[in-house]
């Protein structure tokens, strides 16, 4: 019962005069974004799977979207996923809604304290032995470069910008 009212799945909410719809709000969002000359099919494609859940679970008003339906949402939808794949799909709920208060849709974001998922890097470096025997079979001038990531540390970015005035 805690955890409910916690993430705002019950409890008294606060009826807004504005009952704009889930749907015309996403048209509206998309027309504003569409208007960009970025490419937007991965922000379009977002857009029609979160249309598509609340749909699904018979959600027709802004004000009627809670942090409860986000982690439905997760593990309904998003099972399986990398955590950057989530963090976009969350991202670009919080970023949209933040559009409809903005445009004086809703009173504030339902989401806003939804956290995404942390991004944790990792990296893989080679073991001596596999750089030795990388070293074997390289041909020139591939061995020199690779001689000179792994003496200096260079990304292979900054090996390829390197000119002979920055040495």
């Amino acid at each position: 019962l805690k955890v409910k009212l916690f993430k705002g799945e019950m409890g008294a909410k606060k009826v807004s005069s504005r009952r704009s719809t889930v749907m015309q709000f996403f048209q509206k969002y998309e027309a504003y974004f569409s208007n960009s000359t970025v490419d937007r099919h991965s922000e379009l494609s977002r857009l029609h799977a979160w249309q598509n859940f609340f749909a699904k679970n018979g959600i027709k008003h802004l004000a009627s979207i809670t942090p409860g339906l986000v982690d439905t949402f997760q593990t309904e939808e998003l099972a399986g996923r990398k955590p950057k794949t989530v963090k976009n799909y969350i991202a670009f709920l919080k970023t949209a809604l933040n559009k409809a208060v903005e445009w004086d849709l809703v009173d504030q974001n339902p989401i806003a304290k939804v956290a995404v998922p942390k991004i944790v890097k990792t990296f893989r470096f080679y073991s001596q032995e596999e750089v030795e025997r990388l070293l074997k079979v390289a041909e020139e001038p591939l061995r020199t470069g690779i001689q000179i990531l792994v003496s200096t540390g260079l990304r292979r970015g900054e090996l390829f910008h390197l000119r002979c005035r920055d040495v």
